[in-house]
């Protein structure tokens, strides 16, 4: 969705003072007769479309344009223009903390050579931003409601302005007249609202840019160096997140800068920080990225918070109070402007309220920050979120002669990473009908779990990743043959966004006497695998009627072996 901006009669901020150019001192050519002027505000693209009347022009000073230097844009017979409340502004800047020492020498009597003297201060302190933005704010303040010109959209719906008179102008927006736009790009609200700077302009004809900016936020998951928006994971794995900030292209025109990071994490995570208990425990850093170079800060420099919500959600902030006033761990300064980022890394660990399937275990982040040199308002970026996915297995022993469930099949799971091979530790179901939840791998399989089946042929297990697994019978029914191993790959298709969009899960080698479905699997994330044991051969057995026969027959044949050397001897002696 593409971001959009609300932008608010907190008289916007955008300083255009690159032609404060007032001039008493050097002659000027008016121009003879009436002039029209117009200052033209060209609108961005990522901001809302602009309407009639949502600008409006005050003149602060008027006089005569240089019509024959108009690259000099100098403004002489300098006098007070018919915008503002002059006695009221000139009161307000004698007596502002900020101003009053510039503006101590203005006479008191409101007259042209008062309003020269003004005008000088500002001559005086033009390359200064801040003080132009203080002194926009208090004119801001003292303006005559009924006597500015309302802007109005040319062909390009653009705003402009058309005024009579030459001069040194403020321009403020109307809030009434800007379309609302909230957090979700529907309706109004000021999620992702920005003030820009007060418009001061000498005129002749002007054509002004859109300066107001937003920051930005993004959220990734950081697997083997590599920035993703979801992945899978095991139960008690720990995932790396990072938040990166972004920082708006007029954030020098701020002389304090908020900016606060509120995160996210799902009920299926747990959150690594605990600096209070344990500093081992604690997994967060921040640093500012200015290019290749990325600077760490210490964590005086920005304050956590960590709130354990009602969902089962903990909600994590980090918050700066002024990104114009970091220092590294050594003390030193850091630099930070318009291109830098500022980067978050935590890390939290799969749970075993993690969901399995397609909703999986999203985590979110927003981000605060200032949005108005002109005073310490806030607005809110759209939420980001990236998602932490887990599956598990159902597997169904049956007997291949009756084609019930067979109860007291025992099996384990094992993976191979390179070389070595892995084999899974389970934790007792807590209740009837719950899935055992992954505990961790070990090396050796008299180490692991021996799932056995219940008396539904059952073995319900959650909590694994997307991988190549194998299933070694580890004890068989009696009468049944054991089976050969069963290896099968589950692959999971997410998207660039970091959504699941599809999951399955394939027999790796024979398939006799298995079977895998991959109906629904996406919705449950539970993989149904059914096994088959065969039923023994009935061959003879020790003791049995075979053996007993044989023996006869061997008797048989030794007694008939007798009676034949008892006749061939008594035939001889007769001979």
């Amino acid at each position: 969705m593409k971001k959009k901006i609300l932008f608010t009669k907190q008289l916007i901020s955008l300083m255009l003072v690159f032609m404060l150019a007032l001039s008493v001192a050097v002659p000027a050519l008016a121009a003879e007769g009436s002039t029209d002027y117009s200052i033209t505000i060209n609108n961005k693209e990522n901001l809302p479309e602009m309407v009639e009347g949502q600008f409006t022009a005050y003149q602060v000073f008027k006089g005569v344009l240089n019509a024959n230097e108009p690259n000099n844009r100098q403004l002489a017979d300098i006098s007070w223009g018919n915008g503002v409340k002059s006695a009221d502004l000139v009161s307000a800047l004698k007596n502002d903390a900020t101003l009053k020492a510039q503006f101590e020498g203005v006479r008191d009597i409101n007259d042209n050579d008062q309003a020269v003297e003004v005008s000088d201060v500002l001559v005086k302190n033009k390359d200064d931003s801040f003080f132009l933005q203080a002194f926009a704010k208090i004119v801001s303040s003292n303006l005559k409601s009924d006597a500015g010109v309302n802007s109005k959209l040319n062909t390009d719906k653009n705003s402009v302005i058309n005024v009579s008179d030459a001069g040194y102008y403020l321009v403020v927006e109307n809030e009434e007249k800007i379309p609302g736009v909230g957090s979700d790009g529907q309706g109004t609200g000021d999620a992702n609202k920005v003030i820009s700077s007060f418009i001061l302009d000498v005129l002749g004809n002007q054509s002004i840019n859109i300066k107001a900016d937003i920051p930005d936020v993004t959220k990734d998951i950081v697997v083997d160096s590599k920035a993703v928006k979801g992945n899978t994971f095991n139960i008690n794995d720990t995932v790396n997140f990072r938040l990166t900030g972004l920082l708006p292209k007029n954030f020098d025109s701020y002389k304090t800068y908020s900016y606060k990071f509120t995160d996210t994490v799902s009920k299926g995570l747990t959150l690594v920080y605990n600096p209070d208990k344990d500093e081992t425990k604690t997994s967060l850093k921040a640093t500012v990225k200015n290019g290749e170079t990325e600077t760490e800060l210490p964590s005086e420099q920005y304050k956590v918070t960590v709130t354990k919500k009602e969902s089962g959600e903990t909600e994590l902030g980090v918050e700066f109070s002024d990104l114009h006033n970091l220092v590294d761990t050594s003390g030193e300064k850091v630099t930070v402007d318009s291109s830098s980022n500022i980067i978050i890394n935590y890390t939290a660990v799969v749970n075993e309220n993690a969901v399995p399937g397609v909703l999986g275990n999203p985590n979110k982040v927003y981000l605060e920050y200032s949005n108005n040199p002109n005073n310490s308002s806030k607005g809110q970026t759209t939420e980001k979120i990236v998602y932490v996915y887990e599956f598990g297995l159902a597997l169904t022993k049956l007997a291949s002669d009756t084609n019930k469930p067979l109860q007291g099949a025992e099996f384990i799971l094992s993976k191979t990473e390179g070389e070595k091979t892995y084999y899974a530790q389970f934790k007792e179901a807590s209740k009837a009908g719950e899935n055992r939840k992954l505990q961790g791998w070990v090396e050796t399989s008299e180490q692991a779990t021996s799932l056995a089946t219940d008396a539904d042929g059952k073995i319900n297990v959650e909590g694994i990743e997307a991988g190549t697994y194998t299933l070694t019978e580890s004890k068989t029914p009696t009468g049944y043959n054991t089976m050969k191993s069963v290896t099968f790959t589950i692959t999971a298709n997410i998207d660039e966004n970091g959504v699941l969009k599809g999951l399955s899960a394939v027999l790796d080698g024979d398939s006799t006497n298995v079977s895998i479905s991959n109906d629904g699997i996406i919705d449950t994330g539970i993989i149904p695998i059914t096994l088959v044991n065969q039923r023994a051969s009935n061959l003879p057995f020790t003791g049995g009627m075979g053996v007993v026969a044989i023996y006869i027959l061997g008797g048989v044949l030794l007694a008939g072996a007798c009676v034949y050397l008892i006749a061939t001897g008594r035939k001889k002696k007769a001979k």
